[in-house]
């Protein structure tokens, strides 16, 4: 029984010396650089590869249609913006306004900042 813990212990011994190199061995060949390299050639086997390599070629034979659609799609995005922009000045405008005739009275009037709350005038004592 002793000589077969013994064994036991050995062939442990043996696999962990064994793990222990593969490891180092696996470190050695891992560079930064060897990584990047295999994630390019990845890269290059995929459908996406596929994919830039015709938009390279189509840009490169007829741009004047892709630059027609950007600017289509920029035109949309800034007609957008500017749109979502006019709309909240506009709510932000009739806001104020309906808060303003809804205080009452006697409430000191306070400037609001996006980051702090406070009194225009001190009041009187």
């Amino acid at each position: 029984m002793a000589r077969q813990s013994e064994q036991l212990e050995h062939e442990a011994e043996a696999a962990r010396d064994e793990l222990a190199f593969s490891l180092e061995e696996l470190r050695a060949r891992m560079t930064p650089g060897e990584i990047v390299d295999e994630v390019v050639e990845y890269a290059r086997e995929t459908p996406a590869a596929d994919f830039m390599r015709n938009l390279a070629h189509d840009v490169r034979e007829s741009p004047l249609p892709l630059l027609v659609i950007f600017a289509g799609i920029a035109w949309a995005a800034i007609a957008s913006t500017v749109a979502q922009r006019r709309v909240a000045v506009r709510e932000g405008i009739t806001m104020r306004t309906a808060e303003i005739e809804a205080r009452p009275a006697e409430t000191v009037p306070v400037k609001q900042t996006e980051w702090e709350v406070a009194p225009v005038c001190e009041p009187v004592e």
